[in-house]
């Protein structure tokens, strides 16, 4: 009898032309937003939960890679410039595409496919250029 565990479930990711961007709510509660990785490094990034409720969010995100939203690796702020709670759930997505088939911020969409379109393709070029090189996404890597 095989009794493994199932696997962990990866972050809500929307992947834009090989960049992940990882869903999530604001504190306006106003749809989905976007946050990119940050490329600074992880002291100026954050966690895919929120700052100071991670303890208490931890339940409410039961089955989700507990490493991969702990991981400072996000942004502060969304792509259109808003603060951000925390992911937003796979259940949280669902109630608001109830809601409002229209739940997806298009500011953030737009610069989400700018900002994958401007990144380098070349590995090399993440050294020159300023930009992160090809390396898989903190969500993904093991």
């Amino acid at each position: 009898m095989r009794t493994d565990a199932p696997a962990a479930l990866p972050l809500n990711v929307l992947e834009v032309w090989g960049q992940e961007f990882l869903r999530v709510t604001t504190t306006y509660r106003n749809g989905l937003h976007l946050v990119a990785a940050d490329e600074r490094g992880a002291a100026e990034a954050r966690s895919a939960l929120h700052p100071t409720r991670s303890r208490i969010q931890v339940d409410r995100f039961g089955g989700y890679d507990a490493v991969a939203l702990t991981q400072p690796v996000w942004a502060r702020r969304t792509m259109c410039g808003l603060r951000w709670e925390h992911m937003a759930s796979a259940e949280a997505e669902i109630a608001l595409l109830d809601d409002d088939p229209d739940y997806k911020c298009p500011v953030c969409i737009g610069l989400a496919r700018r900002a994958a379109l401007a990144r380098p393709t070349d590995p090399l070029a993440g050294k020159a250029g300023g930009h992160l090189a090809d390396t898989p996404p903190a969500s993904v890597r093991r």
